[in-house]
């Protein structure tokens, strides 16, 4: 064998040794690297993602979603059971959705929906097993607003074989006994237009506020339950919105926050239809106003992240917050006029913000803390990242009973629904 034929078979020989090496090294690899814990979310679904949130139709839908329940270290013991541990209280695996405090004199229950089915159910204080109420199956609800008294709700769900989003407002009617044959509990529907854009409810939950696609924008439409009483009180020709209604004469809208436009907070009194606009130029804005109008909590997307601040009305000057969080994550006391209960994220890792977390690309592991904003004083009520604590959730949704003894919050991770004892003091 000549010299020049072994050089050959040698190089043959080390070539398929090495192309065999790289595709075990790129698939091993790619294995190990996909499964990532987070949702990578897409801007076109009509909500922010939270596991069990379907598509649009056409969109792409990441393999790495996880919908484990990070939090799942308290297991119950009964099925069913709410289960506590220390402050905190497993109320159901989920994914549920829209879980509201009704009080009445004395006593106060928890109704909530869940998710996947549409079934409402109930947890009257100090009771270890929810009951269920409603057994009308309406799957992939969103987004839900209770009135006062838990018997009339506001829904909103996907549609996803047609993609379309349907609006719907429907009446709870109780199970009855007749005869010694009982009829189950059900809720009685009837359609809203199918072009609302967004949705809040006043803080006494007697009132609803829609936008509505109308022509080339929409117009602004506050209502009540039974959707006899309607009045425009603003109109616009950009129709992506955020709204909410935090206090009782003055509903909130801000533009579709993204950290590449800027938005600008408009408050509408809905008795006296004005409109007034601040905030002015803030990218990536969101925001809520305390209950007295006193307050803005907001926050914005700057160059180095996110920055939290505290406008004030009397005296047309912002403050920095002393916690970093987005107002999404928070609420306001109805009690204590400076008082705020928020879930402060340990850590915001580099992102865009707020669109990496509303699509799911992000995901926070939250303290719980209660925030003076007059005093500039802080307490940490839950650190869910602390050893022992059942694992760290990211909270949304938070929920006061009237006496502010406990906040109800659900995890975005994976849909579950929490209650806190706040220990005041």
């Amino acid at each position: 064998m000549t010299v020049r034929k072994f050089l050959i078979i040698c190089s043959v020989i080390f070539l398929l040794a090495l192309i065999s090496f790289g595709g075990y090294w790129f698939f091993f690899r790619s294995t190990t690297e996909d499964a990532l814990p987070l949702d990578t979310g897409d801007s076109s679904a009509p909500f922010p993602v939270i596991p069990g949130t379907p598509r649009p139709a056409g969109s792409q839908s990441s393999s790495n979603t996880s919908s484990t329940n990070t939090v799942g270290q308290i297991e119950s013991t009964a099925p069913g059971e709410v289960v506590t541990t220390g402050k905190l209280t497993l109320i159901t695996a989920g994914p549920v959705v829209g879980a509201t405090v009704v009080s009445t004199g004395t006593s106060s229950r928890l109704r909530y929906i869940e998710k996947a089915s549409g079934h409402i159910y109930e947890l009257a204080a100090g009771d270890k097993i929810p009951e269920k109420i409603s057994n009308t199956t309406i799957p992939q609800i969103q987004e839900v607003y209770w009135d006062n008294t838990g018997n009339k709700v506001a829904i909103r769900l996907f549609r996803d074989s047609l993609n379309t989003v349907q609006n719907l407002l429907g009446t709870i009617v109780l199970a009855t006994s007749t005869g010694g044959t009982t009829k189950t509990g059900e809720l009685v529907t009837t359609a809203l237009p199918g072009t609302i854009s967004s949705m809040a409810v006043s803080p006494d939950h007697k009132s609803l506020f829609y936008l509505n696609r109308v022509g080339d924008g929409v117009v602004g439409i506050p209502t009540d339950f039974d959707s006899k009483r309607t009045s425009q009180v603003f109109d616009s020709l950009l129709t992506e919105w955020n709204s909410a209604w935090t206090s009782q004469n003055a509903i909130t809208l801000t533009p579709k926050p993204s950290q590449s436009s800027a938005g600008t907070l408009y408050l509408i009194n809905p008795t006296n239809k004005t409109t007034e606009k601040i905030l002015r130029d803030s990218t990536g804005l969101t925001a809520v106003v305390n209950p007295t109008k006193s307050l803005v909590l907001y926050s914005q997307s700057t160059p180095t992240g996110l920055l939290t601040s505290v406008f004030s009305f009397s005296k047309k000057t912002s403050a920095l917050f002393t916690e970093t969080t987005l107002p999404e994550k928070c609420i306001w006391s109805t009690l204590y006029t400076s008082i705020a209960y928020c879930a402060v994220p340990s850590f915001i890792p580099n992102g865009v913000y707020p669109d990496g977390w509303y699509q799911g690309k992000v995901s926070f592991a939250d303290r719980i803390v209660v925030i003076d904003t007059e005093d500039n004083f802080t307490r940490i009520v839950f650190d869910s990242t602390e050893s022992g604590s059942g694992g760290a959730f990211d909270a949304i949704q938070l929920t006061l009973d009237k006496d502010e003894q406990n906040l109800y919050f659900i995890n975005k991770k994976d849909g579950s629904l929490w209650k806190l004892a706040l220990d005041q003091e």
